[in-house]
């Protein structure tokens, strides 16, 4: 893993230096710069494949061609084999040079060769252009920035920090970046908490003519998306056995991918069923005692998971190591971890995911972890909700609304027993399933909804990559398809990457998915819904794929199959109303930020006030609020 920098017009080399070096996180082992004209390409290397020959940038001098490259290319060894019988030859032994023999030979079509998480930038020099592209899902990060005026037409960054460095003038907040975030917890789409910051979006490449660099901004392209169908039918029992063993081969395929490294590989095991099973299917690769698995857990036991790890791993005979923290640990850490991510992120449970990438790293170099399995085979407790929902809106007319939210406010509003109180529940509930697809799953997830925006003094309307998609028939069941294409397109790629990416390049440990496979999602992509979800059993598909292989000798503990799933988080409601109440309070009334000034005091008072009096848990507005103000402090000038 890695961390990539570009640059096109005249930019000095100390800024540049400086540039490359706000993403030595990302890559400790090495450090290279390329200036060819007015076009710049640094890397900060994390080294995992061929630790000797794999230097970047590099250069493909045949071809006029050099590339930065942050990812790893998983078939690598079969492109370069295909490429070979075309007369290409190798130097090295590193997927980088594949994938500058790839462009070589396909042009931009290349992409459609990859199998593997990547962000990358090559400069053709003969044909004057920059060609990049994002990974299918969005695993690797990849901004970019396109000034109007001054030296710079251009630049990209694994991280806005590397073009913070590189503009003249340090660019403001987006009220449309900020209104998106606010929304959902994190800046969905194409845009950026920062004015004139933007994001190539998962799947698609762009080209950039260097000889308009200044002028007309990059021709994008999307080369993957994912698709459902459009009805959703019961297969037969022959179906579904032939659809198990699919599954299994290619699961398999998709781990023993993603095993190929010249450094120590471990896994994040939180003992659900996701980093289980990848887990399990390690050791029968690798062998018992042959593998290191890394959890931690909380004194708190609402958020321990930490036993559970350590079952599954006596279980299937990883060597596991396990670290405990206790909550005054964890309250330090926070505002650090958050102040490092240059984009306001809210999802809590990057603290945790930061934490146990820290600790693993301590004794290696690359992880998997279980990473797409909710999204792929529809695991979360939404998947069962919104068919209730579909039932409730025809039940109970509107008005009943108003009275079921006040009645919820009589069950008190106390987390210190339950990570989600019911009175939480019931509200989020109500405030989003008169809504259908992937418009309910934002008024479910998110901070703000409408209506909490406007009160905020925030009317613009949101960016999302999600859109809505009509029913061809009244045969369709599109509600399903919508939930999984909101979470696959938005949710996935915008929060649960971002916190793997992040996290994990914090402490610069690489984290590969092995549920986030081309050619695994667009296979359980294209089942029915049925086969996922069934009779209210989430993961269908996945747990009879689980079944078969204990019928085949691999087996899990009883416990994984059967208990209720238990998110990676932290107590933030309770935090803000016990150690973080002084810091919130003076954040969010007494020291709001100038730049944030767009967004109204009253509203902020009388959140703090609800939440501290107990009157209603505001503890996810408020955290969103108290983050986005760090990030502000920390990265607006």
């Amino acid at each position: 893993m890695c961390g990539i920098v570009g640059a096109v017009g005249d930019v000095s080399p100390d800024d540049f230096d400086r540039a490359v070096d706000t993403l030595t996180h990302r890559g400790p082992d090495g450090r290279g710069v390329d200036i060819d004209g007015a076009v710049a390409l640094g890397h900060r290397r994390l080294s995992i494949i061929d630790l000797a020959g794999g230097a970047q940038p590099m250069r493909l001098e045949s071809r006029g061609l050099r590339i930065v490259f942050n990812g790893e290319i998983y078939n690598h060894l079969d492109l370069r084999a295909q490429l070979a019988a075309r007369g290409h030859t190798f130097v090295t032994h590193s997927d980088t040079e594949t994938l500058l023999a790839a462009y070589a030979e396909w042009g931009e079509a290349c992409v459609e060769h990859l199998r593997g998480m990547y962000a990358f930038v090559l400069h053709d020099t003969a044909n004057l252009r920059l060609f990049g592209a994002r990974d299918p899902f969005g695993k690797k990060p990849l901004y970019w920035t396109q000034p109007q005026d001054g030296a710079l037409r251009f630049a990209f960054a694994s991280e806005p920090k590397a073009l913070l460095a590189l503009l003249p003038v340090r660019p403001g907040v987006s009220e449309t970046g900020v209104c998106s975030y606010l929304a959902h917890d994190y800046v969905a789409g194409t845009g950026s908490a920062f004015h004139d910051i933007h994001r190539i979006a998962p799947g698609h490449s762009f080209v950039l003519s260097l000889d308009q660099a200044a002028s007309v901004p990059p021709r994008i392209r999307c080369f993957w998306q994912p698709s459902f169908p459009r009805r959703t039918t019961v297969p037969e029992p022959a179906a579904e056995a032939v659809s198990v063993s699919t599954v299994q081969r290619l699961l398999m395929q998709s781990v023993e991918r993603r095993l190929i490294a010249d450094v120590p590989i471990g896994i994040l095991l939180s003992g659900g069923i996701d980093s289980s099973i990848i887990a399990a299917l390690v050791v029968k690769l690798r062998g018992r005692d042959q593998v290191p698995s890394f959890s931690i857990g909380f004194d708190d036991p609402r958020f321990d998971e930490s036993q559970y790890a350590q079952d599954v791993a006596d279980h299937i005979g990883t060597v596991h190591r396990s670290k405990t923290f206790g909550a005054q640990e964890c309250i330090d850490a926070v505002r650090q971890v958050v102040k490092r991510l240059d984009e306001p992120f809210a999802d809590p449970s990057v603290l945790p995911t930061a934490m146990l990438c820290a600790f693993a790293r301590e004794h290696v170099t690359v992880a998997l972890g279980g990473d797409g399995g909710d999204e792929l085979f529809a695991g979360y407790d939404t998947f069962a909700a919104f068919p209730v929902a579909a039932r409730v809106r025809k039940l109970l007319p509107a008005p009943v609304d108003s009275v079921l939210d006040a009645l919820a406010g009589v069950l008190g509003t106390d987390s210190r027993s339950s990570h989600m109180p019911l009175e939480f529940k019931i509200r989020r509930f109500l405030r989003g399933y008169r809504q259908r697809g992937g418009a309910m799953l934002e008024a479910w997830h998110g901070p703000f909804d409408r209506r909490g925006r406007e009160a905020l003094g925030i009317a613009l309307p949101v960016q999302s990559a999600w859109q809505s998609r009509p029913a061809a028939s009244e045969h369709d069941e599109p509600e399903s398809s919508d939930v999984l294409r909101w979470y696959q397109t938005v949710y996935l790629p915008d929060d649960i990457l971002v916190k793997a990416d992040r996290a994990s390049m914090l402490h610069s440990i690489e984290l590969r998915s092995p549920f986030l496979d081309v050619d695994l999602a667009e296979y359980v992509n294209a089942l029915p819904f049925a086969l996922k979800v069934r009779s209210g059993t989430r993961k269908y598909l996945l747990r009879r794929a689980i079944q078969a292989w204990h019928a085949q000798g691999l087996t899990l503990p009883a416990h994984v199959l059967s208990r209720k799933k238990k998110g990676f988080g932290i107590p933030i409601a309770t935090w803000l109303r016990g150690p973080l109440a002084g810091m919130l309070q003076e954040t969010l009334i007494e020291r709001w930020p100038t730049s944030l000034s767009f967004i109204q005091e009253q509203a902020r008072v009388t959140l703090v006030r609800e939440h501290l009096s107990d009157q209603r848990n505001r503890g996810k507005e408020l955290w969103a609020l108290l983050v986005l103000a760090w990030w502000a402090e920390e990265w607006i000038r």
